[in-house]
């Protein structure tokens, strides 16, 4: 699947999201959002997020708020089992604020934000 994004009035650019490379970036990673529910004793919201996409040669910057919930189980121990908690995460809401390609701000439409969404979801 290839996006054709206009960036400017005449240019247009096309590339392949699934050879997307997360360069850097402000963001939460996946690793932590158990850490994160169970701190926020069942969901967690991070605004602000961004990071920075290489893809066909074009630097994307991506600028996303991402919501995160789950459920946190707790058993008490007795002598001989230790504690025990387990935190399962059942949602990961990314929200695109804002898409630049090669420091040029797109418009962002329904179907480009699912897009990235799911390219956020991915390289996170």
């Amino acid at each position: 699947m290839y996006i054709c994004i206009i960036k400017q009035r005449q240019n247009m650019i096309t590339f392949n999201p699934s050879k997307s490379k997360l360069i850097t970036g402000d963001y939460l990673p996946s690793s932590e959002f158990e850490n994160r529910i169970f701190d926020g004793e069942g969901s967690s919201s991070e605004t602000d997020q961004f990071i920075v996409v290489q893809c066909d040669g074009f630097s994307i910057v991506i600028n996303y708020d991402l919501y995160i919930d789950g459920s946190i189980s707790y058993s008490r121990g007795d002598y001989w089992t230790p504690d025990y908690t387990e935190v399962d995460v059942n949602t990961v809401d990314v929200t695109i604020k804002s898409i630049e390609i090669d420091e040029y701000e797109v418009e962002l439409t329904k179907e480009m934000a699912k897009i990235f969404e799911t390219i956020v979801k991915q390289l996170i």
